[in-house]
């Protein structure tokens, strides 16, 4: 048994050239129905239930729409609230953290005596040898 198609083939043959929006036979034109509307349910003009697209909790959210509001803002401002560096800054947060660093190695070879000066020596020319 096949059923009747959804659509009428003599409306095609009347205007081939006229463009209707593309929508379900029998769809209740319009915006999205709030939750007003949520439990009655609409009847076409053939008696079949009108189909209607489901509320999607999240983008009716209040909290949702307040942290978009907010992004937006935070986005128009110029400021980062990801937390994430460019990478410009990342290359001077490289360059700071080595040149302390060096300021600490220095002042750590400062302090030392010629004996701990002369083991270091050897320690290096073994690890050169041996690496």
């Amino acid at each position: 048994m096949i059923p009747d198609p959804d659509y009428s083939d003599s409306e095609e043959e009347q205007d081939p050239h006229r463009r209707r929006p593309l929508r379900m036979p029998g769809m209740a034109t319009g915006s999205i129905q709030s939750g007003e509307n949520m439990g009655r349910v609409q009847m076409g003009e053939d008696g079949l239930i009108v189909p209607r697209k489901p509320l999607n909790p999240c983008a009716e959210s209040a909290e949702r729409k307040n942290l978009h509001k907010e992004l937006l803002f935070n986005q128009k401002i110029g400021k980062n609230v990801l937390g994430q560096k460019t990478e410009l800054q990342k290359v001077m947060e490289k360059m700071k953290d080595e040149h302390k660093r060096k300021e600490l190695e220095e002042e750590r070879q400062r302090g030392r005596t010629a004996l701990e000066k002369r083991l270091e020596e050897q320690a290096n020319k073994l690890k050169l040898v041996n690496g």
